[in-house]
């Protein structure tokens, strides 16, 4: 009998590390300012059905954690896309990355 493997599609996303709204902090910790540029992510997750915990994102130049959904993220067709848009979108709001 064979089995029929059905590749899980990859999603290439971006999003942009921001702050959200100061009214939603549980336990009145401070809101975290985010440092605005342009970070991507690789994920079998889908976007539409997250799991449990929710899919998060993770800043690589602050280290600051979003929630990522399908509102405040924005899809690419390849990973080469992706990684362009980033590099572009960077290099106009900051200069290089040094």
């Amino acid at each position: 009998m064979e089995e029929i493997q059905t590749e899980i599609e990859r999603k290439y996303v971006t999003w942009i590390c921001e702050g959200g709204d100061p009214r939603m902090r549980p336990r009145g910790k401070a809101m975290t300012t985010g440092c605005g540029m342009t970070n991507y992510k690789v994920s079998k997750q889908t976007f539409e059905r997250p799991p449990k915990g929710g899919i998060k994102g993770l800043c690589r130049h602050c280290g600051r954690k979003r929630n990522l959904n399908p509102g405040n993220v924005r899809f690419h067709e390849s990973k080469e896309a992706m990684i362009h848009h980033v590099e572009i979108v960077n290099f106009q709001t900051q200069g290089w990355d040094e």
